[in-house]
């Protein structure tokens, strides 16, 4: 799935989509007792609520351009990847769906650095910048909170 061009919407709304269908996939493998996939249930179905955090301090027209935004080689290869492990991991043990999940989070994290990096608008990459660590403290409080399910 790398395109040549693509805008910033675009590839926010895949983020969006795969984020989704993480959700839903913890969801239908909750485990009883096993909160660790009700926390991923919950933190991959808040990313509209990061993304529009993120947004928000952004007026009307400056949200347009920045949604608008050309970006050459999105590379959405490694996230395809973790997505894949995800599906294949869901019929498996939670251990592994957790695990997956993570990984998941950290390729979408290094796609949204990676843009920030490479895009030679200041205002675009600051704002690609600021996702990435939302995004990275939200992770770490995910991955906190699964640590101590996983040691009560």
């Amino acid at each position: 799935m790398n395109m040549t061009f693509t805008q910033l919407k675009d590839i926010l709304r895949r983020i969006k989509q795969v984020h989704f269908e993480v959700s839903n996939i913890c969801a239908s493998e909750q485990q009883g007792t096993d909160r660790r996939t009700s926390l991923l249930v919950d933190f991959f179905c808040e990313w509209e609520d990061r993304l529009g955090m993120c947004l928000d301090t952004l007026e009307p027209e400056e949200r347009k351009a920045f949604l608008n935004t050309w970006v050459q080689f999105a590379g959405m290869e490694e996230v395809e990847k973790a997505l894949a492990a995800v599906r294949e991991a869901s019929a498996n043990e939670p251990d592994r769906l957790v695990e997956t999940a993570l990984v998941l989070q950290k390729e979408i994290i290094k796609l949204l650095e990676y843009l920030a990096g490479r895009l030679k608008a200041r205002d675009v990459r600051e704002r690609l910048g600021a996702l990435a660590e939302i995004e990275r403290k939200a992770a770490r409080d995910l991955g906190s909170a699964i640590v101590m399910e996983r040691d009560a």
